[in-house]
């Protein structure tokens, strides 16, 4: 099943510019044919092909409708990687995997400063689509560290870092039944001391990742995976 996003409107739905083409020129999609089109916020529906017009696709839905995996609960934010291709490789997985929540901070040793955010949001569509989801993950531009740490408190919050101390894993945490986690994963030269104790103050608990020192989008897609097999019911 291929599906496409759309902006969705009472009985029917269009196709932007970009999903058109790759419906017409690449798919090779005519008018009757049926397709599935989603809007991202939790199912995807059959429709048909109705229009063609000024390089756009109509669609009319029909009565099948069409759920998807159920994402897990989880949201993750990362300082992003000094290769911009690294932190684009672990959104498209993280998407794959099913993750609601995305963000990127900027934090004492962060090395990148700037993302392309419309790069990662066509990123986050093409990995849903191939996983065949229908609810897109809440993607947060790039702020810093605290601003997150403020909109985010409590015990379901987590900090994966690199100094000494007792640390709750994965595994534990997960045990805990929270409705939501909400998981920070600093930089390569990792979080500062006095950002761990920031997010210590904010309620967030030390979360272990395992005792192999990871890379930053190594270590994410780790969490993700962890957690999406512990948590999804």
């Amino acid at each position: 099943m291929n599906l496409f996003f759309a902006e969705f409107h009472s009985d029917y739905a269009l196709l932007s510019v970009q999903e058109s083409q790759h419906c017409l020129k690449v798919l090779r999609h005519r008018l009757g044919d049926i397709i599935w089109v989603t809007e991202g916020k939790g199912k995807a529906i059959k429709s048909e092909i109705i229009q063609i017009e000024y390089q756009q696709v109509k669609v009319a839905f029909r009565e099948t409708i069409y759920y998807g995996p159920k994402p897990g609960p989880f949201g993750l934010f990362i300082a992003p990687t000094k290769h911009a291709d690294r932190t684009e490789w672990l959104v498209e997985k993280a998407t794959e995997l099913g993750i609601q929540q995305l963000g990127f901070f900027i934090s004492q040793y962060s090395e990148r400063r700037h993302l392309n955010m419309k790069r990662i949001e066509a990123i986050v569509e093409a990995a849903l689509k191939q996983s065949q989801r229908t609810i897109k993950p809440v993607i947060y531009e790039m702020h810093p560290l605290e601003f997150f740490l403020n909109a985010h408190t409590g015990p379901n919050l987590g900090i994966a870092h690199c100094q000494p101390g007792n640390k709750c894993t994965l595994q534990e945490w997960a045990s805990q039944k929270h409705h939501m986690y909400t998981l920070f994963i600093g930089p390569e030269g990792d979080f500062s001391p006095s950002e761990i104790l920031l997010a210590k103050t904010k309620g967030a608990i030390d979360i272990s990742l395992g005792e192999a020192r990871l890379r930053t989008e190594t270590a994410a897609l780790y969490a993700c995976s962890v957690l999406q097999a512990l948590t999804i019911t």
